[in-house]
């Protein structure tokens, strides 16, 4: 997504957004000076794993969740991808990385967070084969993460007339708020309160 993303933000070697993904992924991303001049020829996701971080199922979650991303990128484009990064370079110094919520633009953040760690445990439970079912215990997903709790996707993902595709099409360019998001999901299925009630759940959103 970051070859892709351009306008506000600049990308090399100088910039907030590396201590960012540094700290949010304990991966390196390969960012550098002259990716202004080659973003159109760059891949979207470039990892380097650090000293010392090995083990395949860790090192795939991350590469599911900055998978998710993508996906997430693809329906919102570049101005929401804008704002997010925008948000976490003002607000994640202070309290990183996500910040606390109470920034600018912070609940774009965290409907893209939700959908970065929900969706990539989706994926990682059908590689690794995860028992449990939507209504189970995910014990991969930490679903109370922050102030974002991704946990509201997989429990709304668990209504019974609510699909991952329709959670994924509940989060177009539009979705900017909590409040938004939970009226995109009400529009998607006849439990309306079932949806409320999910969100409900956590009690620390901002």
């Amino acid at each position: 997504m970051l070859s892709k993303t351009f306008g506000l933000t600049g990308f090399n070697t100088d910039n907030n957004v590396v201590d960012f993904l540094l700290n949010a992924n304990r991966i390196t991303v390969s960012l550098n000076v002259v990716a202004s001049l080659t973003k159109f020829l760059q891949p979207d996701i470039t990892l380097f794993i650090r000293n010392g971080y090995t083990g395949n199922e860790i090192i795939h979650r991350v590469v599911y969740h900055e998978l998710a991303h993508a996906s997430h990128w693809r329906i919102v484009g570049n101005t929401f991808w804008q704002r997010y990064i925008n948000y976490i370079i003002s607000y994640g110094i202070t309290n990183p990385p996500y910040g606390d919520g109470m920034g600018v633009n912070a609940e774009l953040c965290g409907v893209g967070e939700m959908w970065g760690n929900y969706f990539g445990a989706v994926i990682e439970r059908e590689v690794y084969g995860r028992v449990p079912s939507f209504t189970g215990t995910w014990t991969w997903l930490d679903e109370d993460e922050d102030w974002y709790n991704p946990g509201f996707l997989r429990k709304a993902d668990s209504i019974a007339d609510i699909s991952t595709a329709e959670v994924f099409s509940s989060i177009g360019a539009s979705t900017q708020s909590f409040n938004t998001l939970i009226y995109q999901l009400q529009l998607r299925t006849n439990f309306d309160n079932l949806v409320q009630e999910k969100y409900d759940f956590y009690s620390d959103w901002p």
